[in-house]
């Protein structure tokens, strides 16, 4: 993320009788994450934002329409209370310095002409602001208003905004497949409706003002940051605005669990063919202190508890990806509930412990099932918010789907969902604002059971998801029955630039070579074409890649076998 004030370009105004400083324009961009056109028009301003040279800042407020969209939820009050003042209705919506444009990319949108103009047009204020962090996380913001000429003018108003400056889903959260979403709003101080400033000023007058901020609905802290502006709320004209968007960690040694993984997730394997639960946690380091020495404590309903000894490096602020020990589950034991914490980063005492557990209903996948299942969904008040997929696991092909759904506390007709033989699915079933169903907001449930009535998943008040895996009845259609699984090989591990993948088949099949990073972000793919009987071995060139854990899978027709290699160079 560039640091804005280090690309201003800024332009002095000399000739004129007083003092007056350059604008810093404000956009505030108005969206939604099931906003079929806003595919089009954010990425457009992502691009502009990390490429002018103009002073510009942006701010992104989600809205209740057309759809789904947990930001919106995050805080209800401010995005529905700026979307008022504006008397927006639609999205994509662009406020340049509180003046209404369409969005990029239509007829009459805002161009860089625009901002060129904006900036142009000398500010009555300089304004500064900067945020500090107890070490609980509180957040401290400190701004300082000073006039640079008098000013006469009622019914201003001083705004402080809470940003998240990137939000990145594992999966797209609404429906129109956007997962990263830059400077979220999260809340103003000391709320919308902002502090009054003064209405007379003279030259050189100086205000100071400090707000306190609990953060709330934060993936991660580390990314929090602060907009201010100073709005004419008669006019609704922007005249100065300002960014803080760094701060220094307050502990040395923290560790927080943000994300506890699954199948199909983000990273994370789930075994539906043996009783083995295969988990992968995302750590992220809020100390200043590089992350080396990490003990993750789980505990699993039903199941036992232990812990998984890690050590690595990861920077201050950075992320990573940790595997939890392989955990052994009785058989037939569907799903659980699985807690993770954090414990001695560096082998030292946490600096805050807050941050450091993260609970999650999982699936064990040890159970087999018919090949047709009934899903049965009875909504709560909020049927927007609800939605499911059935995938494949190890390839991630969705072959079944449903939602958001329209109608409140409602029985919906019995849902059937036919799937191939001897396969290995995951079921997911969601909640946007992660309450789940019931019990708050209405009754609702959900049970998805197999021809012989057997429930492998049900839910209430769940949270945000429930996955389950589960491997289908039948000979086996996989690849494991094309590639004989105890001759696949990846070597050597760890590598350093060239690894040689060994396998055999037992029946012709086309095969494609393909590495993927934690992220499931496809970094090498290779068609090998039709390939007969017989033993193999090819060469993959991970030269370019970064240091790190990726997967290997090698794929036959729709159906995949994989390895988890190191590359360390």
């Amino acid at each position: 993320m560039r640091n804005i004030f280090t690309l201003f370009v800024f332009v002095l105004f000399t000739s004129m009788a007083f003092a007056q400083t350059q604008r810093t324009t404000l956009l505030e961009q108005f969206t939604q994450a099931s906003c079929g056109p806003c595919t089009a028009s954010n990425p457009w301003i992502d691009n502009y934002y990390e490429t002018t040279a103009l002073p510009v800042l942006r701010i992104y407020y989600h809205t209740s329409w057309p759809g789904t969209d947990p930001m919106y939820n995050h805080n209800t009050a401010v995005n529905g209370a700026r979307t008022s003042y504006y008397g927006i209705n639609s999205v994509p919506n662009s406020v340049i310095d509180g003046t209404e444009y369409t969005p990029p990319g239509f007829s009459g949108a805002w161009t860089n002409i625009t901002m060129v103009s904006r900036t142009g047009i000398p500010s009555p204020f300089s304004l500064s602001v900067t945020h500090t962090m107890a070490s609980d996380y509180s957040v401290s913001v400190d701004v300082s208003v000073t006039a640079a000429q008098a000013v006469n003018t009622n019914n201003m108003k001083l705004h402080a905004v809470i940003v998240e400056k990137e939000m990145v889903y594992c999966d797209a959260p609404g429906s129109n497949g956007e997962a990263d979403f830059p400077y979220v709003v999260k809340d103003m101080l000391p709320s919308a409706s902002g502090t009054d400033l003064n209405s007379t000023w003279a030259n050189g007058e100086n205000q100071t003002f400090s707000f306190d901020y609990s953060p709330a609905n934060f993936r991660k802290a580390s990314e929090l940051a602060v907009v201010v502006f100073i709005q004419n709320n008669t006019t609704r004209e922007i005249l100065q605005s300002a960014l803080s968007e760094t701060f220094t960690a307050p502990n040395a040694n923290d560790a927080a669990v943000i994300n506890v993984f699954g199948a199909q997730e983000c990273a994370g394997t789930l075994s539906c063919q043996d009783a083995t639960f295969r988990g992968t946690v995302e750590v992220l380091n809020m100390g200043s202190s590089p992350l080396t020495s990490l003990d993750l404590n789980w505990s699993m309903s039903g199941v036992g508890s232990g812990t998984t000894s890690w050590t690595g490096d990861i920077g201050p602020f950075e992320t990573g990806i940790i595997d939890l020990d392989p955990i052994s589950t009785p058989s037939n034991f569907p799903f659980s509930f699985l807690s993770v914490s954090a414990a001695n980063p560096n082998g030292m005492t946490d600096g805050y412990t807050g941050n450091n557990t993260q609970n999650k209903q999982v699936s064990l996948g040890s159970g087999t099932s018919t090949n047709q299942l009934t899903l049965q969904i009875t909504t709560d008040q909020y049927p927007g918010e609800t939605t499911w997929r059935v995938r494949k696991t190890g390839t991630g092909e969705e072959v079944a789907s449903g939602g958001p759904y329209g109608s409140q506390n409602t029985t919906i007709s019995p849902i059937t969902i036919d799937l191939e033989d001897g396969t290995c699915y995951s079921f997911e079933f969601f909640d946007a604002f992660g309450d789940g169903i019931c019990c708050g907001y209405g009754s609702g449930s959900f049970t998805l059971t197999d021809s012989d009535g057997t429930v492998l998943a049900n839910g209430t008040n769940f949270g945000s998801e429930v996955v389950e895996a589960f491997r289908t009845e039948g000979e086996a259609t996989n690849i494991e029955n094309v590639v004989m699984a105890s001759s696949f090989n990846v070597q050597p591990n760890p590598v350093y630039d060239v690894a040689q993948v060994e396998f055999s088949l037992i029946q012709s099949s086309n095969i494609r070579l393909q590495v993927y990073d934690l992220l499931g972000e496809l970094i090498i793919s290779e068609e090998l074409g039709e390939m007969h009987e017989g033993a193999y071995t090819r060469a993959i060139d991970l030269s370019g890649v970064a240091n790190g854990m990726y997967m290997v899978s090698l794929m036959a027709d729709n159906d995949v076998i994989t390895e988890k290699i190191v590359v360390s160079k």
